[in-house]
């Protein structure tokens, strides 16, 4: 889509939010079909590490030396 196409502002904010709307609903459709496979997820909040296995259970874990996961604790 080029600038031409967009005749508002407001316009191009509604596209923003449908963009971001359809990023989120793909993405969560991508991380269920990697836990439903059996898979962990694994990202950052508030600057700990988490890993997150298919039931739902978060861990704090590090990296080791090696690059193996080290669980440090269970999160509630």
């Amino acid at each position: 889509m080029t600038k031409a196409n967009i005749k508002t502002e407001s316009e191009f904010s509604q596209l923003v939010e449908q963009l971001t709307h359809l990023a989120q609903e793909g993405l969560k459709k991508e991380i269920a079909a990697h836990k439903a496979k059996g898979n962990p997820i694994f990202y950052s909040w508030s600057g700990i590490s988490i890993m997150e296995l298919p039931d739902g259970r978060l861990f704090e874990y590090k990296l080791d030396e090696s690059g193996t996961e080290k669980i440090i604790r269970e999160l509630p």
